[in-house]
């Protein structure tokens, strides 16, 4: 009998979950698996992992635990979360998913170096129906909506400092495939895409408030205020959306966020200003400390220290300290403690004492992770590891955990 690699998950989507079955194997005998996939670079990704074949001659990996390899103990997930650059390079070791396109995972089997089978598969970022709109109608979105839809959730989602179309764009197409209609928008992008600004520097708030008009008009949407879903400098947008909007915004999901407007990035100029603009005025913002040279080879995992030191002055940081309180939406907070990037924990706890004190009439969840980082992505792919003390299985299943819980929030 020839081996057979099965794959086993309940649809083709990015963030099911894929259970690998392998079937025709002599019992007891010494096999190892290889997962492998390109990023949108063309870096190869790669895991490894040794197993012995049952006495059936099978091997499951939601059972089996790995005798040596790029994780240990059972874990069904585990070549997937594992895999890390086969090469590294200069940067952040981030897996860089650009687009909504699907990534193509190899597996092999080996036995002594030798190839005995191997299986392709595809994990898509939306189901058969989803169909693409790209919007230009005073923003720049890509709107995800499942065909032939009515009364569907409507949710905006805003990425971080990557600038363009990254986290955003694979968040919405998701979410559209989850029964969403999703609208990823790019505010910036460092390359000038899209005739967008270069730099994260006084983004206008109004082009949001377009966004979320359009939402409200589809015909496919309930036509209800809608949801915002942001990470890191994006899920800051997203607080701030929720004070100067109340009344367009439903529900907030803020990944690493932040309680206080922070001075913007533009890549080789040092001059401090605001990161966001209403009304052409440069919205309040924390100045960082005078030794933040933003330089393209700018070390990020120095921005917690620029957060800490920028928050000890009290006085200044409560002039950029985010209205939170003129929200009108359900709220969730998602952060790891180990987050590299900046004091996000914390920030949300800042953020919960503040709703508390002003007696805040909406529901607040506060998704606390002791063990994860700075970022949170889609589950099922290599999780992004900065902390020293983080580990790539704890983000993963951080993750994923997180995940769900945000789309049964934004359900509500």
């Amino acid at each position: 009998m020839k081996p057979i690699i099965e794959v086993n998950r309940a649809t083709n989507l990015a963030d099911e979950p894929a259970y690998l079955h392998i079937t025709g194997l002599k019992p007891g005998a010494t096999y190892q698996l290889r997962a492998s996939m390109l990023d949108d670079l063309g870096r190869l990704w790669q895991s490894a992992a040794t197993f012995t074949a049952c006495p059936d001659g099978c091997i499951d990996l939601r059972a089996a635990a790995p005798l040596t390899g790029t994780y240990e103990g059972q874990d069904a997930a585990g070549l997937f979360w594992s895999m890390h650059l086969a090469q590294q390079t200069d940067g952040l070791p981030f897996f860089m998913k650009m687009n909504s396109e699907p990534l193509t995972v190899t597996i092999v089997l080996e036995q002594d170096e030798a190839v005995l089978i191997q299986k392709q598969f595809d994990l898509s970022f939306r189901s058969n129906s989803v169909q693409e709109t790209f919007v230009t109608d005073g923003f720049i979105g890509k709107y995800f909506a499942p065909g032939e839809a009515a009364d569907l959730p409507a949710v905006l989602v805003v990425g971080g400092s990557g600038g363009g179309f990254q986290w955003s764009e694979q968040v919405a197409a998701l979410l559209a495939s989850r029964g969403y209609a999703a609208m990823a928008v790019a505010y910036f992008d460092y390359r000038g895409q899209y005739g967008l600004p270069t730099g994260l520097a006084d983004i206008r708030l109004e082009q949001f408030k377009l966004a979320a008009d359009w939402l409200k008009a589809r015909n496919e949407t309930d036509g209800r205020a809608i949801g915002v879903m942001g990470i890191s400098k994006g899920a800051e947008l997203a607080l701030l959306l929720g004070s100067v909007f109340p009344d367009d915004i439903r529900a907030i999901v803020a990944f690493a966020p932040s309680l206080y407007v922070f001075q913007g990035i533009q890549i080789g100029v040092n001059v401090p200003t605001s990161s966001w603009s209403l009304g052409g005025t440069p919205v309040p913002f924390a100045v960082y400390p005078s030794d933040y040279e933003p330089r393209e080879d700018f070390d990020k995992t120095l921005l917690r220290d620029l957060y800490i030191r920028a928050l000890q002055d009290k006085e200044a940081i409560q002039y950029a300290r985010i209205p939170l309180e003129r929200m009108k939406c359900d709220l969730m907070l998602v952060t790891g403690d180990l987050d590299a990037l900046g004091p996000t924990s914390e920030m949300a706890i800042e953020t919960l004492q503040v709703l508390e004190r002003e007696r805040y009439p909406h529901q607040v969840t506060h998704l606390r992770y002791p063990k994860a980082d700075h970022g949170f992505f889609i589950p099922g792919l290599p999780p992004l590891v900065l902390s020293k003390h983080a580990a790539a299985r704890d983000i993963a299943m951080a993750e994923r955990d997180a995940w769900w819980k945000v789309i049964r929030f934004l359900q509500t």
